[in-house]
């Protein structure tokens, strides 16, 4: 018998060992790349209390009509701009806890 021969016989456990680290990091890795970009998400929008705020502001003169307009367009853009697999809800439609989108 060869010495190669030889200490492929003597060390199978190696074999093993890089075959569940493999393993490893590819079920990892797969749930990583799934729940980045696959999973559902859930996010919920606080509307009511972002337009009682931006009704205050107005009245009080703190912003005009074209900041009002300025910042509605930017709370718009922030919804839009989330990932594909994120599904936006308002807040009072949601029972138990979720992240909350603020503006």
């Amino acid at each position: 018998m060869t010495d190669e021969g030889a200490k492929k016989q003597k060390r199978p456990w190696l074999h093993w060992l890089f075959t569940v680290f493999l393993a490893m990091t590819i079920s990892i890795l797969s749930l990583y790349v799934y729940d980045a970009w696959f999973a559902p998400k859930i996010v919920t929008v606080d509307f009511k209390a972002y337009l009682e705020g931006e009704k205050k502001r107005y009245l009080s003169g703190e912003i005009d009509d074209a900041a009002l307009e300025e910042n509605m367009e930017r709370f718009q853009q922030k919804i839009k701009s989330l990932p594909k697999n994120t599904t936006v809800l308002i807040e009072e439609v949601v029972v138990s806890d979720a992240e909350t989108l603020r503006p």
